[in-house]
This record gives structure tokens, C-alpha cells and sequence, in this order.
């Protein structure tokens, strides 16, 4: 018998190559060793039932941690109970358990209808309720978000959602389960550009209509200067008296934005004498 790699003569029960070391083509490869992990690092184990995820982690505790495609998943995950020192139990809590523990500590912190606010982003995020948050990466946060844009949901709505994922990653790091908040990557949908209606010149007229009502009159005057000087209800409400000058025609107000505070605001002859009768009635008891 002659050796496949070196063509040299070799005994016909030999093993091996004894000039160049290869193992003939009859010869059995020894099994190797199986390695050992350390005393209380727990263990990974193959269930053949389950053929998705075979692999299972169990704690030095005996607590089962999950089950994994591989082994080498299996085994990374356990190396990183072991490092981080975290208890077994705690990587094996669901956004459920996260969201109940966290809600005990802030809760007390906030308003009632932040409360509120915070269990109703909650409850839209049923899907992954029973899901263990130390497999739940972005993505995951993402497809909740998605559902409400897609819903209809305003933009103030998915951000709550998403500040609620990243209050719940906070308080997963901070229990060393994770140790990246994967809210943060989040994306939100574009602002939709403000709803603006004018109104028509019938509805104008109907708010004259009612300027003279004993009850109504003086919500009614309130509105029409609205219309005619473009005002908000709060920039009228607080402009003062200083600032009205009504010989000129004009007064001074606003308040939004860098552009529109302390700008000129022409008053239209047809309100004129609403504006005239408020500072009147007004006089010395108030500088607004």
C-alpha cells in the first residue's frame, strides 16, 4: 500500500504515514476531547426536541437562561451572564416585567396624565410584551412605531412611544440585562405641516352677527379683532396699554417666534372701536 501523499510504500495495517504523518484513508480520525467548561459557569446542553433552537444555556443557579441556534450562541450568552455578574433571572425578564419594576420607581415622580400617557404607549406595544428585553433590539422598537405612523398616529404619539422603549432600556442597563439602549436609533415620522383654515366671508359675517348679543357679544368682538389684526388669543390678551396706539392705528404685540415678538400690528378701522372701548374700560385698573 503506498501512501496517497507521498507515493512511498507503507505496511498494509499502518495507520499512519511513517515518512510524511498522514492518516490513511482507513484509518478512523480519534475523537476529540469534549470540552469542559469551569466549575459554576453552568453549561450548554442540545435538546434534540426542539430543532429550531437546540442549544440551551443553563445557569451556574440552574436557571435556565434561553434556548439558541447554535452553540456558540449559546455559549457567548452565557459568557456574558457570567461577566457582567448580573443574576440569571433578571436576563430572562420580558418587557412586561421591565415596564412593571420601572413604572413602581417613576410613576410616583410624574403627573397623572403623564401616567397615562406612559400606559397608553404601552399598551400599544402588546406584540412584545411577552418578549425577554434582552432580545429585543431596534428594530423590534421600530415595527411599533411603524404600526402607529401606518394607524394614523400623530408624530407626538410615536415620540411618547419611543421615550418610553428608551425609559425602559435605561432601566435595563441600569440592571445590567442590556447595555445599549437601542431606542435611540429610533426614527419618527416627518412633521405633517400645521392644518390651517380660512375663514370664509359668510362666517366672518356671522360673527358680526353676533357682536351685539347681550351673551355672546363680547366672545364675538374678542374673534373679529382676531381676524382683522391676525393676532393670537394669548399676543391679544397680553398686549398692554402702553403699546396700543390708536391715533396712529396701529399696536405693538406678539410673542411665538424671534420674528413675530414686538411687531407692529396694524388695527383695522372696522375694530377700532372695540379696541377703544376695552382701554376705556380698563382705565388705571390694569397696564393690559
Amino acid at each position: 500500500m503506498n501512501c496517497p501523499r507521498c507515493r512511498r510504500s507503507v505496511p498494509p495495517d499502518a495507520r499512519l504515514c511513517c515518512y510524511c504523518g498522514k492518516r490513511l484513508a482507513d484509518c478512523e480520525a480519534p475523537q476529540r476531547r469534549r470540552h469542559r467548561r469551569p466549575r459554576g459557569t453552568g453549561t450548554v446542553w442540545k435538546d434534540p426536541r426542539n430543532k429550531n433552537r437546540p442549544y440551551v444555556a443553563v445557569a451556574a443557579d440552574g436557571t435556565r437562561i434561553g434556548s439558541f441556534a447554535t452553540a456558540g450562541d449559546a455559549v457567548q450568552t452565557l459568557d456574558r451572564v457570567n461577566a457582567s455578574q448580573a443574576a440569571p433571572e433578571r436576563l430572562c425578564y420580558t418587557l412586561s416585567d421591565v415596564y412593571d419594576r420601572w413604572s413602581v420607581l417613576h410613576y410616583p415622580k410624574i403627573s397623572k396624565s403623564a401616567q397615562q400617557s406612559y400606559r397608553n404607549a404601552y399598551n400599544k406595544a402588546e406584540p412584545l410584551h411577552r418578549r425577554r428585553i434582552a432580545e429585543l433590539k431596534t428594530e423590534d422598537y421600530q415595527t411599533i412605531i411603524q404600526q402607529i405612523a401606518d394607524a394614523g398616529g400623530s408624530r407626538s404619539l410615536c415620540e411618547k412611544q419611543r421615550q418610553l422603549f428608551s425609559q425602559l432600556c435605561q432601566y435595563a442597563i441600569h440592571q445590567d440585562i442590556i447595555h445599549t439602549n437601542y431606542a435611540t436609533a429610533l426614527s419618527l415620522p416627518s412633521p405633517s405641516a400645521p392644518k390651517t383654515r380660512v375663514l370664509s366671508a359668510a362666517e366672518v359675517s356671522a360673527i358680526w352677527g353676533m357682536a351685539n348679543d347681550s351673551r355672546l357679544g363680547e366672545t364675538a368682538k374678542i374673534a373679529l379683532v382676531l381676524v382683522y389684526t391676525g393676532m393670537r388669543l394669548n399676543e391679544l390678551l397680553t398686549v398692554r396699554r402702553d403699546d396700543v396706539h390708536l391715533a396712529e392705528g396701529y399696536l405693538i404685540g406678539g410673542e411665538k417666534t424671534e420674528a413675530g415678538r414686538r411687531r407692529v400690528i396694524p388695527i383695522h378701522p372696522d375694530v377700532r372701536s372695540f379696541v377703544t372701548d376695552w382701554l376705556a374700560a380698563g382705565a388705571g385698573s390694569s397696564p393690559y
